[in-house]
């Protein structure tokens, strides 16, 4: 194909992220990955910047598709964005990361970024965070760094953060996750609602479970 074939090409695919069908928007995602990853790659960055909706939520599962190369830049665009929904964008684009590449542990600049995202002064983005936390946790080895982070959610003073968190723990298999729902259940200077959820939790675990996990050593 002609330089000015590709570029055609590359332009028709981009097009493509707009339709409204999400299975056209991910076979033109996989092609343009395939075909143009270093064009493509801080194009659909930029695209994170985009108020159309649709298009946004296409160029968060792109990166799922490029997996660790898309990191370094994610974690840039998080620090030199002041907008909220753009921020909040590069979290969940991890969460497409860890999901496409169990088995590859995210970056320390992403971790970084993750809980900085935890204190992030708006509500979008720290409880956004709180939420790619979650399903990282639920990742291979991408899951391990994210886990211990989320338990140190649970037990923080952000009640609201404490309770999503909670939540996510139930489905987390690993002697961790029981052993932090535990000591929640057992505290009596616990916060009372986050002692109900942390309860129904445990009581989750066990239905999905089996049995609860033994408690980690």
């Amino acid at each position: 194909m002609t330089p000015s074939g590709e570029q055609q090409d590359l332009e028709q695919l981009f097009s493509k992220l707009s339709h409204p069908n999400p299975n056209v928007q991910d076979q033109a995602i996989w092609k343009i990955v395939d075909r143009y990853p270093s064009e493509s790659l801080p194009r659909l960055i930029s695209l994170l910047d985009q108020s159309d909706t649709s298009l946004r939520r296409a160029a968060v599962r792109s990166m799922g598709v490029f997996g660790a190369k898309a990191l370094k830049p994610l974690v840039n665009k998080f620090k030199a964005c002041s907008n909220p929904t753009v921020r909040a964008s590069c979290v969940k684009a991890f969460v497409q990361i860890s999901a496409n590449y169990p088995e590859e542990p995210l970056s320390d600049d992403a971790m970084a970024i993750l809980e900085q995202g935890l204190v992030d002064q708006d509500p979008v983005v720290s409880q956004s965070t709180v939420m790619a936390i979650a399903q990282v946790s639920k990742q291979g080895k991408a899951g391990k760094n994210a886990l211990e982070l989320l338990i140190k959610i649970c037990t923080g003073d952000n009640i609201a953060h404490a309770l999503s968190a909670a939540m996510a723990l139930a489905e987390i298999d690993d002697p961790r996750s029981a052993e932090c729902l535990r000591c929640l259940s057992d505290d009596p200077l616990a916060d009372a609602l986050l002692k109900e959820i942390v309860d129904s939790s445990l009581m989750r675990m066990q239905q999905l479970c089996g049995k609860l996990p033994p408690i980690a050593n």
